[in-house]
């Protein structure tokens, strides 16, 4: 009786694979993919098909399965599916014990410090804009006042021009001209002089250093992004620094705030280092704490950087940063005594494919 139940299974394998076959599909990773589902298919069909000879006769006096022993057949077939369960859940433990075995001995540890360079030290790796906002206003009061210069240029030239015709012919009769070309001239550099207050008090520092990464780990450890976080909803920009300068500002604005960092990998007991320009702007001086003369900005910002190992696990460090100021110095300072050693482990990584 139990024949019957290979059979019937080994057809269905058969017809599933010519199907397959037809369609120009890769059958191995189609079972592989929907295993399960063809399994239970293939139990139903063995459960079903003693009932279907039954149903057709083939169970009674001189037929073909008279005095077949269904009990056995039965418990053969149950018999092989928890055999196969067994087989399955043990396989399956031994790959979530051996990948997380893996994972162990693999694991990328990073170190991190900062290294403040002059301003004209070389070109950047990375853009870093904190305060998206307070920049913004800052490009928008900046071009205003450019285009009220330029205007108030122009007036004061017409203003001359007038004069001269004035004082070679009737003063009287370019009076009223010189009245109303003086008062625009009054209203745009009173309006001027406004611009200029509020360009004041935008606090602005940039300051140019080196990311040093050093990985003391067993593995290769290959960064995937970078991003900067900070307080009371401030938002930043971080980017590649590539393509024209004159599209930076448009980049600030784009709403992706992370670079991805992919190019950039540190292998084992090697030291990679990234240049950053940090461009800090806020619409008040963002002013933290004082110790002894030294001044810290924007205290609780922090770097985010993930990065992957070679079997595409994930990772993330957080970085607490910091400008400090000090006898007219600025400077960026990592808290390191805030960074863990290991790293934080994100979410699990795509199945990778076996052939």
């Amino acid at each position: 009786m139990a024949w019957i139940g290979v059979v019937a299974i080994f057809i269905l394998f058969l017809a599933v694979y010519q199907c397959f076959i037809a369609k120009k599909f890769d059958i191995h990773q189609i079972l592989k993919k929907y295993i399960v589902h063809v399994l239970v298919l293939s139990l139903l069909i063995s459960f079903i098909i003693p009932l279907f000879s039954w149903h057709l006769g083939l169970f009674k006096k001189d037929s073909l399965l008279n005095g077949s022993d269904v009990l056995g057949y039965y418990g053969t077939i149950i018999g092989g599916v928890v055999t196969v369960m067994g087989i399955y859940c043990t396989f399956n433990y031994e790959r979530l014990i051996s990948a997380e075995g893996r994972k162990a001995d693999n694991l990328p540890l990073l170190q991190f410090s900062i290294e403040n360079v002059p301003a004209n030290f070389i070109s950047s790796d990375l853009y870093v804009v904190r305060g998206v906002e307070a920049f913004k206003k800052l490009h928008e009061l900046s071009e205003n006042d450019r285009k009220l210069k330029k205007r108030l240029n122009l007036s004061c030239y017409t203003k001359k021009k007038i004069e001269e015709k004035a004082n070679n012919n009737n003063r009287a009769e370019f009076q009223k001209e010189l009245e109303e070309i003086q008062k625009k001239i009054e209203d745009n550099s009173e309006l001027k002089k406004t611009i200029s207050q509020e360009l004041s008090n935008i606090f602005r520092k940039t300051v140019l250093c080196k990311l040093k990464i050093t990985n003391i780990g067993l593995q290769t450890a290959i960064l995937s992004s970078i991003r900067l976080c900070s307080q009371n909803g401030t938002k930043s920009k971080v980017m590649i620094a590539h393509g024209p300068r004159d599209l930076y500002y448009k980049n600030v604005l784009l709403k992706d705030d992370m670079a991805n960092i992919e190019m950039f990998a540190v292998p084992k007991e090697e030291e990679i280092s990234l240049t950053i320009e940090f461009s800090f702007y806020d619409n008040e001086n963002p002013f933290s704490e004082d110790n002894g003369g030294i001044q810290y900005y924007a205290r609780g910002d922090h770097l985010l950087i993930d990065f992957t190992d070679v079997y595409r696990n994930r990772y993330r460090y957080k970085l607490p940063i910091e400008i400090v100021h000090y006898s007219s110095t600025y400077s960026i300072g990592i808290m390191h005594k805030h960074i863990p050693v290991l790293p934080i482990e994100l979410d699990k990584p795509e199945k990778i494919e076996v052939y």
